[in-house]
């Protein structure tokens, strides 16, 4: 697929993709770990949507 694109331009590409993107990743499993962890976290206090989370009625395991 690469080879039009002379020696390692194709192997560069998809470091520096890589390499650009894996900060944006840890991120977003930062935020999913964090989710996972405290659900209710995602609703403003005293709505119905966060006391059904904290109580359960959204994610349990």
């Amino acid at each position: 697929m690469w080879e039009g694109m002379g020696g390692n331009v194709g192997r560069d590409i998809i470091n520096t993709l890589e390499e650009r993107l894996k900060p944006l990743v840890n991120s977003e499993l930062s935020v999913l770990v964090d989710v996972l962890h405290q659900p209710e976290l995602l609703f403003l206090e005293g709505t119905d949507a966060r006391q059904r989370c904290e109580s359960g009625g959204f994610i349990s395991k």
